[in-house]
């Protein structure tokens, strides 16, 4: 049988206590950063590392409200706030 519980508060989200990676919050509109990545030439572990940057990216732009724009380059991924 289940037992129902009455007045257990809800847990926050996980990614809201983790603090940001990346210095995001930091950025003002210009500014830029690298991210490393070091390319080992399998596109398949390359193209994982690239997604993991990617997503990072997407999580700030929804959690800060800003707006970057990144491209890839040597030795990494260069990130710039744009708005």
């Amino acid at each position: 049988m289940v037992t129902i519980d009455k007045n257990v508060p809800f847990p926050s989200a996980r990614n809201e206590r983790r603090p940001m990676k990346y210095p995001f919050d930091q950025l003002e509109v210009g500014d830029s950063f690298v991210i490393p990545i070091h390319f080992t030439g399998d596109k398949k572990i390359d193209k994982n590392r690239s997604v993991s940057v990617s997503v990072s990216i997407l999580k700030a732009k929804k959690q800060l409200g800003f707006k970057f724009a990144s491209r890839t380059v040597e030795g990494g991924k260069r990130v710039w706030r744009t708005a």
